[in-house]
């Protein structure tokens, strides 16, 4: 009887896993996306599109993640195409044509990240 009891208890526990469980992402997908901590910022990365975050505060003053500027006509790739180096600027690479830019701020009062492009 007590197994049994037991037993009916554990079910709902079963259901609940199903739930939270996602499925596991591709081989391909493994690694895409990386946070990268400087003294000024902490910053989200897609390495497959070049797209980046900064920790910022939300209207509710919480924190939240904050969309940089994009960079105009930036090509997608595999994971791994675009790099972040870690330094006094941030700089980011296209590991295919080897262009490259700094991290900058815009220009306005509210400052966000920016990516300004770094001569040849």
């Amino acid at each position: 009887m007590k197994r049994l009891f037991l037993a009916m208890l554990s079910l709902p526990c079963v259901a609940l896993a199903d739930e939270i469980v996602n499925a596991a992402p591709s081989a391909a997908e493994l690694g895409r996306y990386t946070v990268v901590r400087t003294p000024e910022l902490t910053a989200r990365f897609d390495s497959a599109t070049g797209g980046t975050w900064y920790l910022c505060a939300n209207k509710k003053s919480k924190q939240a993640w904050c969309r940089a500027k994009d960079i105009p006509s930036l090509p997608s790739g595999p994971v791994g195409r675009y790099k972040l180096v870690e330094g006094a600027p941030l700089i980011l690479i296209d590991t295919v044509t080897g262009r490259s830019w700094s991290r900058c701020e815009l220009p306005t009062p509210e400052k966000g990240l920016a990516w300004c492009a770094l001569e040849e």
